[in-house]
């Protein structure tokens, strides 16, 4: 989670150790922002949006993308948004699978959330924001890009399936007392195996055929 913060003019930057301590004691990992994330004035905030869309820096746009409000809307109305977004989505594409002797290979680390999840939530935001949507929720985006002419039907069928099945084994690793995301392949079940699979590979394919489609 990120936490974008808007200053006053008149107040200067300074880190609460206080909400520091707070979250922490409940059990939150905090992580250093970058210094393109610190809080500052609206007034900044919109420069940096207009450098991200300036250099095509699909990150830092996904970012005020699912910030909202009026980070958002900026975003939206730009032109130069979708092609750095959609940049962004195609190089954190799901990797392909790693063989050996023909075969797949079961000691490769895996990341439900890094490999499948997180690159899915990422055309879907592409795919709002080409089609003109402020929708903030994945199956709503996608859902969005169906209806503004980005994504046809039966690939909004592949990333809505994938999107599902990829919560649900998150799910069921929480449920089973497996902390995080991070695994291997012959820590999951065959099925697990298989649906995780199948998934990254169908995800894959769409972001190659809509990356082939826009020229990406």
């Amino acid at each position: 989670m990120e936490w974008l913060s808007i200053l006053p003019k008149s107040v200067p930057y300074q880190y609460n150790q206080n909400l520091e301590k707070v979250l922490t004691e409940t059990g939150f990992v905090l992580a250093p922002l970058p210094a393109t994330l610190l809080p500052t004035t609206r007034e900044d905030w919109e420069h940096r949006i207009d450098h991200a869309l300036e250099h095509g820096d699909g990150e830092a746009l996904g970012v005020y993308t699912d910030a909202g409000t009026w980070m958002a809307e900026k975003v939206l109305a730009s032109r130069m948004a979708p092609p750095a977004l959609l940049r962004n989505a195609v190089e954190h594409r799901p990797p392909a699978v790693q063989t050996q002797a023909g075969l797949p290979r079961k000691d490769v680390p895996i990341d439900i959330r890094r490999d499948l999840l997180s690159p899915l939530a990422r055309l879907a935001r592409w795919a709002a924001i080409a089609a003109g949507s402020s929708a903030t929720e994945t199956l709503d985006r996608i859902a969005a890009g169906v209806h503004g002419g980005v994504v046809t039907q039966q690939e909004a069928d592949y990333l809505s399936a994938a999107w599902r099945a990829g919560i649900a084994l998150r799910l069921e690793r929480w449920a089973e007392h497996l902390d995080g995301n991070g695994t291997t392949l012959d820590q999951l079940t065959q099925v697990q195996r298989a649906l995780f699979g199948a998934c990254c590979r169908d995800v894959s394919l769409v972001m190659q055929s809509i990356a082939a489609h826009h020229r990406v």
